[in-house]
């Protein structure tokens, strides 16, 4: 089987490359946990779901709709996608969490996210700055974001 894969994938990863395909358009976004730098975005602070910090950051009163990532006054969209899948059992194996401009659709965060990133929460502002912060729940621990300027 591997024989067959090979004989098919790199004459045609080969004819890609003679016609100047580029076979990786991008190197990978940075994972929300890891300790680089976010292109978009600073992480403020790791959370551990169902303590004291994460029922702060969640209390109720925050309005969602309200969910402005860089604080221009308008509301922002924030999805986390599942982009890759273990071939034999189908268990998500890798992430990706967007915030795109609600203004002008510009893409604000692109990050990487683990095989158990979970859910989004939109939180008031913590650091100061008047946008809206968004909690990442990577199932054990979440982390919270706040838009780079």
């Amino acid at each position: 089987m591997l024989r067959r894969f090979r004989r098919v994938l790199l004459p045609v990863a080969a004819a890609l490359a003679v016609a100047g395909v580029p076979l990786a358009t991008r190197s990978a976004p940075t994972r929300v946990d890891s300790d680089e730098p976010l292109a978009g975005a600073r992480r403020l602070e790791r959370v551990r779901p169902g303590g004291e910090r994460w029922d702060e950051l969640l209390a109720p009163g925050f309005d969602p709709a309200r969910r402005d990532f860089d604080g221009d006054g308008v509301p922002d969209a924030a999805e986390l996608r599942y982009e890759l899948r273990e071939p034999l059992l189908g268990e998500r194996t890798d992430g990706r969490l967007r915030v795109v401009s609600g203004a002008d659709g510009r893409v604000l965060l692109d990050a990487r996210t683990d095989t158990s990133a979970e859910r989004l929460f939109w939180c008031e502002d913590q650091d100061g700055d008047g946008a809206h912060e968004l909690l990442v729940d990577l199932g054990g621990a979440a982390v919270l974001l706040a838009h780079a300027r």
